[in-house]
């Protein structure tokens, strides 16, 4: 089971963290910020806003996607992420669709019937 939570209106940056936890552990992520300094007096903790822009935050990755791409076609070899890769985000937005729009659980196998 899974809990969504999304908003495009964060007034104090791109927000974006993710938490998960299961029976055999946990992995969470945090937002990226300029940088990691933490400012803190007996009135206020103070620190910067997250990073506004999502170029900001994957501009490595982009460059990454591009060689594996690119190392692909020239040597004739299969790309680290497949179609796949990319469809299963699609059929999971699709059963968090359904699950809103019919206030239920949606299992992604009710929508992934390709």
């Amino acid at each position: 089971m899974g809990v969504i939570d999304n908003s495009r209106r964060a007034v104090y940056g791109y927000d974006q963290r993710v938490e998960i936890l299961g029976s055999a552990g946990a992995i969470a992520t945090e937002n990226n910020y300029p940088n990691r300094a933490i400012i803190s007096t007996a009135e206020s903790v103070h620190r910067d806003l997250p990073l506004n822009f999502f170029m900001e935050r994957y501009t490595e990755s982009y460059a990454n996607e591009m060689r594996a791409f690119i190392d692909a076609v020239r040597n004739d070899t299969p790309t680290p992420v497949t179609g796949i890769d990319g469809r299963v985000p699609v059929v999971m937005a699709m059963a968090a669709k359904k699950s809103s729009l019919e206030n239920r659980a949606v299992k992604l196998s009710e929508v992934d019937k390709v």
